[in-house]
């Protein structure tokens, strides 16, 4: 065995020692994925500055809510609503009631320097105790005054609030972080048991504990070696030793400050004595491509400037890609994510009014979830950029970890609307804060016998550019809904809708120059109660409306949904969009690519060439000429410039491929092999621009033998098969040997022994 080999496998030896000391634990694998997953889910995601929510003025009384008339807010004392604290905890509650709904209000009640005293104030933030779920929920936009000693949170609805941060002693430090790190098998596992060896490896350790009592009282020691001094001690926790209350606090999900902990060391964390020796991680990062070989691109948004030399300005966003621009109608892409949190872009919307302002939600909202976090990863809330998409700031966070739809105030750049799998949010303020509207949009994710259903997931958003307020809203399973108030007030958007029992992820397109201006509304929806294509899956019913949608009319039904997927598919891919200068042509798209120049009346095919990828994304028209319309799909953007008789690629430098799995070779000769979602696989010995291997559709694992690198294995998870090249992937032959399908385990890994 390599000495370098005995050295890695000596660390994961000593990593795994740890991890069972610790928490039980028997795998260290298992605990650093599991640890990674966690971390990425931190709440603590915005950029937004806390201090917007703080009055500043001093407080009168011992707590005060401020907010609009008519809903007759107060705030009053109240208890606890878990027995045991947490260690974060102020022990100061307080209730807010309300008469009536309302979208904002500015909370602030005292917290004293006693039931501060154990905490670092700089991180003294608001939570809300969320009865639903029955645990603590961290308020964005909340801290703490210093010098006029109340905390504060703007907050959107009634509920028992209180104070917390990350206390000062670093033995509690330690166990929190201790706590995050177990969280994701604190449902598999009895927490009590991973609870009681957390809490005796630190908080119950008679060592340790002597350590800080001589340290405290003599001022020396071990602690004051490392250069702890007795004022970093103080595990003042109201009452009791800090290690009774460590074996009787609650699960993670009821300790609210656990996401209020930092990456870096910048607080105290006690170290062990012997720490391990952990590989060094990567710290700068290099594209290596591919370059030839675009995915999937679930958004384009289009600038409604004219500009002088006639060329279009256009935003794609990518599912791992993040957000590219082009400048130049599409020819060319340049990067425009760099230190974004997620690489997931779910939709993008323009402001028409300041094309400077542009927002992206991130996290890609289908149905059915099964691939959620593999091709679909979780977003991190929306963006927004105010210098046309060349730099970008994280809003207010939102509950939707997927999203599916942006719009923007035709007259109000500030005023956004998302939708995503928790319902509609609503930002008057350009994402500073939210509100959900009312009337019974959110939440709406269902736990059926303990299986989630995504009814209610918001599939679109479409404002009225001509109409004031006006917007249409897509209700996976549900129908379309109108407001006329901005979203305050919604109502059913035509009986003629109705006949659709199961409207699978409804898409929404207005008409602007043509007949009927506005009030010319299409409507797409997946039935997946009627089926009249034979073995062909779902079909989609289109309506029209020439009244704004007070009355629809059925238009013929596109079968675009060609292998079989069914109204599911819809979900996943799917796109509506009405030329603005004549509303009798209509382009819609889930697999393959229709268009109607009728009515829909007929819906041919429009690329007869195939040069437009499978799996329709979105659709947009050139606001300034008609004719030319731009496409997203699983295989980057095509352009057409003749109404859709004809399309070209515009990919050049988007570098969104998804990679399944990637195999490297272990010799001196470099090759690197890709699987990818829906664009066969790929290799390359160094070069941005990768070559097909030619055999698989859309493969599943790939591995290179370590002693020849011409010998390689992979997998066809479509195709449900496994082979084995020795030539480098110029000829393959079956192993003979079943892996995976659709209705089976995505994409099993293997190795080579």
């Amino acid at each position: 065995m390599k000495r370098a080999d005995r050295d890695i496998r000596e660390i994961w030896r000593a990593r795994g020692n740890v991890l069972r000391a610790l928490a039980g634990v028997r795998s260290a694998e298992e605990w650093l994925e599991s640890n990674r997953k966690a971390r990425e889910q931190r709440a603590r995601l915005h950029q937004a500055p806390r201090n917007v929510a703080d009055p500043g003025t001093p407080l009168r009384g011992e707590a005060q809510v401020h907010g609009p008339k008519g809903a007759g807010l107060r705030v009053a004392s109240a208890r606890s609503p878990v027995k045991t604290l947490s260690f974060g905890s102020t022990r100061r509650f307080v209730k807010v009631s309300a008469k009536q709904a309302f979208a904002r209000a500015t909370l602030r009640f005292r917290v004293s320097k006693t039931k501060s005293r154990h905490l670092r104030a700089g991180t003294i933030t608001v939570a809300r105790w969320d009865g639903e779920s029955k645990r603590f929920r961290l308020v964005p936009h909340s801290g703490f005054n210093i010098k006029r000693g109340y905390a504060y949170a703007r907050i959107s609805r009634p509920g028992v609030y209180t104070a917390v941060g990350l206390p000062r002693d670093p033995r509690l430090v330690t166990t929190l972080r201790l706590m995050r790190a177990a969280e994701p098998w604190s449902s598999q596992a009895k927490w009590g048991d991973l609870r009681r060896n957390i809490c005796q490896a630190v908080l119950c350790n008679s060592q340790i504990g002597r350590a800080v009592k001589q340290l405290v009282t003599h001022g020396d020691g071990p602690l004051a070696d490392a250069g702890y001094s007795s004022d970093d001690f103080d595990g003042f926790t109201g009452g009791g030793s800090i290690c009774d209350q460590c074996l009787n606090m609650p699960g993670p999900d009821l300790t609210p400050e656990i996401p209020l902990l930092p990456e870096g060391g910048d607080v105290p964390v006690l170290e062990p004595a012997d720490p391990v020796v952990w590989p060094s991680p990567c710290t700068t990062w290099e594209s290596i491509g591919p370059t030839n070989v675009p995915g999937r691109i679930t958004s384009l948004a289009i600038d409604p400037t004219a500009y002088p030399d006639g060329h279009r300005v256009l935003y794609a966003g990518a599912a791992d890609g993040g957000v590219f621009k082009s400048v130049d109608s599409g020819t060319t892409w340049a990067p425009k994510w760099q230190d974004q949190l997620s690489l997931s872009i779910g939709a993008l919307a323009v402001s028409l009014s300041h094309p400077n302002v542009v927002y992206a939600s991130t996290g890609r909202w289908v149905f059915p979830s099964g691939f959620d976090g593999l091709i679909f990863p979780p977003g991190v809330g929306l963006y927004r950029s105010d210098d046309y998409g060349e730099t970008w700031r994280l809003c207010a966070p939102i509950d939707s970890k997927y999203t599916n739809a942006v719009a923007v105030d035709p007259a109000n750049p500030d005023r956004v609307y998302v939708g995503g799998e928790y319902g509609l949010h609503r930002s008057s303020d350009g994402g500073l804060s939210w509100d959900v509207t009312p009337d019974g949009l959110s939440p709406l994710w269902r736990f059926v016998e303990g299986t989630r259903t995504d009814i209610g997931g918001i599939s679109d958003v479409v404002f009225d550019p001509r109409i004031a307020g006006r917007l249409l809203i897509g209700i996976h399973q549900v129908g379309v809904k109108e407001s006329l108030d901005g979203g305050t007030t919604w109502h059913e958007l035509a009986q003629d809708l109705e006949v659709v029992t199961s409207p699978y992820a409804p898409r929404i397109a207005f008409g602007r120059e043509g007949l009927h201006g506005t009030r010319f509304v299409v409507v797409k929806i997946g039935d997946i109660t009627r089926q009249t294509f034979p073995n062909t899956g779902d079909y989609g019913r289109i309506f029209a409306s020439e009244d704004g949608g007070a009355h629809f009319t059925e238009l013929t039904p596109v079968n675009d949904v060609t292998n079989g997927d069914g109204a599911d598919y819809y979900t996943y891919a799917n796109a509506l969009a009405v030329d603005p200068k004549d509303e009798k042509r209509l382009i819609t798209g889930s697999v393959v690519l229709q268009g109607s120049t009728d009515g829909g009346l007929t819906w041919p095919l429009l690329d007869m060439s195939r040069h437009v990828h499978p799996d329709i994304q979105a659709l947009v028209f050139d606001p300034h000429n008609h004719l030319r319309i731009y496409v997203a799909t699983d295989g980057g953007v095509s352009e057409s410039t003749d109404g859709g008789d004809t399309w070209a690629d515009r990919s050049n430098g988007l570098v969104t491929t998804q990679c399944y799995h990637i195999g490297v070779s272990q010799t001196s000769r470099l090759d690197v092999g890709i699987t990818t979602q829906d664009n066969f696989c790929y290799h390359s010995s160094g070069s941005g621009e990768f070559a097909s291997f030619g055999v698989f559709s859309e493969g599943g694992w790939i591995e290179y033998d370590p002693d020849d690198a011409n010998v390689i294995y992979a997998d066809d998870f479509q195709r449900n098969s496994a082979a084995k090249s020795t030539d480098g992937g110029l000829h393959w032959h079956s192993l003979g040997i079943k892996t995976t399908g659709l209705g089976d385990t995505f994409r099993k890994p293997f190795a080579l022994a």
